[in-house]
């Protein structure tokens, strides 16, 4: 029998502990299993400069090469422990979160166990709160308002509180949040007063806090129209003189007026107090129908117009106009009916409209009458409600009236365009660098406020705060005052941006949803 040597045991031994180790690394590629049989214990927070104590403990015997990594988006450090018990002082440089993990090598197995904690670092600068601004800077009564708070330091977590009352008639405002950004927005609820405003604000990072309070007016606005009074006969002769009695009234203070007739200036002057009436000479016209209209605007810019359409020529027919309900509700139906004051007249034709638009037009063989009324989609807003009728006997008549129907909800979102280009939130936006138009519009069938402007948010990729924040000027009005589009121009550089607007309102102060956000990319 041939004897084997010792040295050539110890080879052989040498050479199956090669392959085991070489096994054993091969396997923590492929075995990064995370179980109890090692742990890590740190604590959940520290502070930036004071050491903390990192311990290691293996659950078994035959776990080896103990090493510990911390780590986050900025920070990575590698920490060997080579002898029990298995501990390690670190200081903390920079504030953050960061994920500490312990790995151990079982010889028995041949695998490598892993064990992972969280560590929250915070920052000896106290969460100072800076730039503290409102937006807009100087809120009115009812605008969308956004508290802006720049927090110092940089405390990975800050628990933010806002409390005050925002008006006499509300309850006391609480708001809380955390937050990781440098700069934070607050939606302030809708100041409904006027006066003076205190909010009270602090932060907390771990064992530091400030606290302050912010005071400011709340202006107040007029966002009601003059209310407008026309008195005009509905019918008059042939060759007779025509002639209109103009009432105006506000809240506050008038400004200016228009009377139209036939769309023809008639009568235009700038005028003030809460007070306005005119006696207006509009002379003969010709036999037909006329259309007398008075526009009237307010210190404030709010608009308010009245049409009433008025026949001239031989005797015309008599009779009302009568809506049901006498107050209808937006979103619903309602009749408009034609109440004869006549009798034995037989209708062989009658027009409904409602703000100059037909809605309806019946026609008789002339043995009957035509129907008498006609069903309404209401929408919210003053409407004014027209019926024409003809007779049989040759006659023509018109009568009008109008009605309020209040306003609950807020205005529409139309577009927002960019140098004319039409942004999206589901395709990728583009300019070019310089100046760039932004346009809104927005629509309301009840009308869209002149004087509670929109503002326009531009936010920089780069930057947690905003880039701009511009108030926006009206640049197009409908007729009807229903249509609205808002504009500004401001220059803008290469960089990626988020468009965003707010405090869109209607003339009864209903706000517009959140659009959300656009991306514009400016290259």
């Amino acid at each position: 029998m041939k004897r084997i040597h010792a040295s050539g045991f110890f080879g052989i031994f040498i050479t199956v502990i090669l392959i085991v180790s070489l096994a054993s690394c091969v396997a923590k590629k492929l075995d990064d299993s995370n179980s109890q049989k090692i742990s890590i214990s740190i604590p959940s927070v520290a502070v930036i400069g004071t050491p903390i104590n990192i311990n290691v403990e293996p659950r078994e015997p035959g776990i080896s090469n103990i090493k510990v990594i911390i780590s986050n988006n900025s920070y990575n450090e590698l920490m060997l422990l080579s002898a029990y018990p298995y501990s390690k002082t670190w200081s903390p440089k920079m504030p953050g979160v960061y994920t500490v993990k312990a790995e151990g090598y079982s010889i028995t197995e041949g695998k490598w166990y892993t064990a992972s904690s969280t560590l929250t670092v915070y920052d000896l600068v106290p969460p100072y709160l800076k730039d503290i601004k409102l937006i807009p800077e100087v809120p009115y009564v009812g605008d969308e308002v956004l508290l802006q708070l720049k927090l110092d330091g940089e405390n990975p977590f800050v628990d933010i509180n806002v409390n005050g009352i925002l008006s006499s008639s509300t309850s006391w405002f609480s708001s809380s949040t955390k937050t990781s950004d440098k700069y934070v927005y607050l939606r302030l609820p809708r100041i409904t007063e006027p006066g003076k405003t205190e909010l009270f604000l602090r932060s907390v990072a771990y064992k530091s806090e400030d606290a302050t309070k912010l005071i400011f007016d709340v202006r107040p606005r007029d966002l009601t129209p003059p209310n407008i009074s026309v008195y005009a006969d509905t019918f008059y002769s042939e060759n007779s003189n025509v002639s209109v009695r103009i009432e105006l009234t506000d809240d506050i203070n008038l400004k200016k007026y228009m009377l139209t007739f036939d769309d023809k200036v008639i009568s235009e002057e700038n005028i003030s107090g809460k007070k306005f009436v005119k006696e207006v000479m509009i002379g003969k016209s010709e036999i037909g129908t006329h259309a007398i209209n008075v526009v009237a605007y307010d210190a404030e810019g709010n608009m308010n117009t009245y049409a009433k359409r008025i026949y001239i020529g031989g005797t015309a027919l008599s009779f009302n106009v009568q809506v049901s309900p006498s107050e209808p509700t937006a979103n619903a139906s309602a009749v408009i009916a034609m109440v004869p004051n006549e009798k034995n007249v037989i209708y062989t034709r009658i027009v409904f409209l409602v703000d100059g638009h037909e809605i309806a037009d019946f026609s008789s063989n002339g043995d009957t009458s035509a129907q008498s009324f006609a069903i309404w989609s209401v929408e919210e807003g003053t409407h004014f409600i027209t019926i024409y009728a003809e007779s049989k006997d040759g006659r023509a008549g018109i009568a009008e009236t109008w009605v309020s129907v209040k306003d609950y909800n807020g205005p529409r979102f139309v577009s927002l365009k960019a140098n004319g280009i039409e942004l999206k939130k589901t395709e990728d936006n583009y300019v070019f660098p310089g100046l760039v138009t932004f346009s809104l519009t927005v629509e309301d069938p009840g009308g869209i406020s002149l004087t509670a402007l929109p503002r326009l948010l531009v936010k920089e990729d780069e930057f947690a705060t905003y880039y701009r924040d511009l108030q926006m000027e009206v640049e197009e009005v409908s007729p009807n005052g229903r249509v609205v589009t808002f504009s500004v121009t401001t220059p803008m550089s290469l960089g990626q941006y988020y468009i965003s607007v707010m405090n869109v309102q209607d003339k009864s102060g209903n706000l517009m949803r959140d659009i959300g956000r656009f991306l514009l990319y400016v290259q």
